[in-house]
């Protein structure tokens, strides 16, 4: 099962990425919720694919919907678990840039990545 899981890993990130274009919240949300689910179900070995999650991410991180920016910011918690490289470089700019978008919101909504 995990070699059928890291094979599909690919083209699965690359429909999720896309679907994160789309225009409703609600497909932006489970998209980004489908792809932390991948990095905690395949941990080190969809490294491959950290790059485009972390930029997939970054960019939901500026999304209208506060829930979609809530799912981001849990799905850039879970990267850092596993990337090396968001755990020490890009920690510092992730934070900020978490806490810069949660800055308007009430407690309920700033306090869901942290679940």
């Amino acid at each position: 099962l995990g070699r059928s899981a890291g094979g599909v890993f690919p083209d699965a990130l690359q429909a999720l990425v896309k679907s994160i274009k789309s225009s409703d919240a609600s497909i932006r949300k489970s998209s980004i919720y489908s792809m932390e689910q991948m990095i905690i179900g395949l941990e080190t070995s969809a490294s491959y694919g950290y790059k485009d999650l972390s930029k997939a991410f970054r960019s939901s991180m500026t999304d209208k919907s506060v829930n979609v920016k809530c799912k981001a910011a849990q799905g850039l918690r879970a990267l850092t678990l596993f990337y090396n490289v968001a755990c020490t470089s890009d920690l510092d700019s992730n934070i900020a840039m978490c806490l810069k978008v949660l800055e308007g919101t009430d407690c309920d909504s700033a306090l869901i990545p942290l679940l």
